[in-house]
């Protein structure tokens, strides 16, 4: 079974298909350049986790989802920036200041509150991106 066919699996999940993700990104980001409120795009680039048996992608999968479901109410809208390979999670209204914090959170629900454990060969598993819009 190929990571394709574990997805669809996992649709039911509260993660949402790429094409929703991305009209859901332009919209915020037009709702946040009218409001001058700022928003923050987290991405996580999971290829390197989610490599081996479709067994291994399906508990990893789950467990990822597990994760982010259980972050903070920040988080407003998880789903696939890129189907298969980058989860994406938009998070409303970030201040600038708490912008950093918002990625750190996700990494340490990720990495040390019983996420995935890391060890000197997969800490670099998750590679995360935080983009802030509108950039000022």
């Amino acid at each position: 079974m190929k990571t394709a066919d574990v997805i669809p699996q996992l649709s039911e999940e509260s993660i949402s298909s790429e094409e929703y993700f991305e009209r859901m990104l332009i919209l915020e980001r037009l709702k946040s350049q009218k409001n001058g409120k700022q928003l923050s795009l987290v991405l996580l680039d999971i290829v390197k986790l989610i490599k081996g048996k479709s067994t291994e992608k399906t508990f990893v999968l789950r467990k990822l989802i597990s994760v982010l479901n259980s972050s903070t109410g920040e988080i407003d809208v998880k789903g696939w920036y890129k189907e298969n390979t980058i989860a994406g999670i938009i998070c409303k209204d970030v201040k600038k200041n708490r912008h950093p914090k918002v990625a750190g959170r996700i990494k340490e629900k990720l990495f040390k509150e019983g996420g995935f454990h890391v060890t000197g060969t997969t800490t670099d598993a998750v590679k995360l991106l935080c983009l802030l819009y509108p950039d000022s």
